[in-house]
């Protein structure tokens, strides 16, 4: 996964395509009645925190081996909108 923003503002090609892979599994589920998208490392529920948190997330785009959401991202105390770039490849395809 690659973010598509940082603080809310959109990264520049060079700044999107620099940044190094989050690699990990995805897991959609309801906490307090609101939708999350979580990234983790190893499976969910161990002593490993997320590598992100997607609130409110939505399908932006899908095709071939990749798939974007939106949602939002708490920074600090503020809310971001975020987008996450995925590929569906193996961690080895990736580097």
């Amino acid at each position: 996964m690659r973010r598509r923003y940082r603080d809310g503002v959109a990264l520049s090609k060079d700044d999107f395509h620099a940044q190094p892979w989050a690699k990990g599994m995805l897991q959609l589920e309801t906490v307090e009645g609101r939708t999350r998208l979580g990234l983790w490392e190893s499976c969910p529920g161990y002593a490993t925190p997320p590598l992100g948190l997607l609130w409110r997330p939505e399908i932006a785009a899908c095709y071939s081996d990749t798939i974007s959401f939106a949602g939002f991202e708490k920074v600090g105390d503020r809310w971001c909108y975020q987008v996450w770039y995925c590929e569906t490849r193996s961690a080895a395809a990736v580097d």
